[in-house]
């Protein structure tokens, strides 16, 4: 799995771990200079081989994102999605090279998609869907996109549905206390045994919590 490590201050960057599920040192693959990531989302490509993440960048005089793409063999980052609007990550479309991202370049917060090569853009980015403000992804079932949107309260439920038909089995489950009540991102590792959240604590501190479902 990867982790971010840091800041620990505004001078300090913030650095990219792999940490081995099964125990072991984790390894450093690359450090971001400090103020330009932002941890909420990171995404690792189907193969493995590249990370995803937000990085600021200053357009016209004004703090926008654009997205970065890092190479986990030799920890090299390069821009991958440059525009003077918000872009940010999504995910990786399972199975593919395609990238799925939100921007704001046509007015309105909206889904894009974006096909990759070797690390690099291969195409032009492809608007997916209208209409993506404040949401967040989830994860993918049966080639669709599960995201929340945000409304104001937050708490941590599971729904058990059905991946096929997207029919709801019953009522949620009862919240998920372990994950605490200021989470950041959730994201199920792929086998869909277990739940990793990311939780901010006081002074900004966060952990990175697996809860066992």
């Amino acid at each position: 799995m990867f982790a971010w490590v840091g800041p620990l201050d505004e001078n300090s960057g913030v650095d990219v771990m792999l940490v081995p599920y099964a125990g072991g040192i984790p390894r450093l693959v690359h450090t971001i200079p400090p103020n330009r990531a932002d941890p909420e989302r990171m995404s690792v490509s189907p193969d493995g081989n590249w990370l995803l993440y937000n990085h600021a960048v200053l357009h016209d005089g004004q703090w926008r994102s654009d997205i970065y793409i890092i190479d986990v063999k030799d920890g090299g980052a390069f821009p991958l999605v440059e525009h003077s609007a918000t872009d940010l990550v999504v995910d990786w479309l399972p199975g593919t090279n395609v990238v799925l991202f939100s921007s704001d370049r046509s007015g309105t917060t909206d889904l894009w998609s974006l096909s990759v090569a070797n690390g690099k853009a291969s195409g032009e980015p492809q608007l997916v869907h209208s209409g993506f403000f404040q949401s967040q992804p989830v994860g993918f079932g049966d080639g669709a996109l599960f995201y929340r949107v945000e409304t104001g309260s937050k708490g941590q439920s599971v729904i058990n549905m059905n991946p096929q038909t997207g029919a709801l089995l019953g009522g949620a489950l009862p919240p998920l206390e372990e994950l605490g009540g200021n989470f950041r991102g959730i994201a199920w590792s792929p086998d869909g045994e277990r739940l990793a959240s990311v939780t901010r604590e006081r002074g900004n501190r966060g952990s990175i919590t697996l809860h066992s479902m």
